[in-house]
């Protein structure tokens, strides 16, 4: 049987970094643009994937924070399609972006 200590440094790195389970949630709520989803172990600022069971939606999200247990989550474009069987799969990555000038919930009068 092989040690880790005999396969190569970066697939070494793959492996121990991998998740064996997919974690799954699913979308208990929508107000406005905001989504509120069961979905275990998430982070604030993890990119997450919304997918429907019957493939007619694919879209990301951001994890913006908690409340009573679930998660609030931000779609990073078009809603359409969003249901109550809408899957959450959390990537275990966070969005990384330039400096952009925007400045998300807020209203500027100009």
């Amino acid at each position: 049987m092989l040690s880790l200590d005999q396969i190569p440094h970066h697939i070494r790195h793959g492996i121990v970094g991998s998740r064996l389970i997919q974690i799954r949630g699913r979308v208990t709520q929508v107000t406005g643009t905001l989504l509120k989803a069961v979905v275990p172990g998430v982070r604030i600022g993890e990119l997450c994937y919304l997918r429907n069971p019957d493939n007619s939606l694919s879209l990301q999200a951001e994890v913006i924070g908690f409340a009573q247990h679930q998660a609030l989550l931000i779609p990073l474009g078009e809603m359409y399609g969003i249901s109550s069987n809408t899957e959450v799969s959390p990537t275990g990555q966070c969005i990384r972006l330039g400096w952009v000038n925007i400045c998300w919930g807020r209203c500027w009068m100009v």
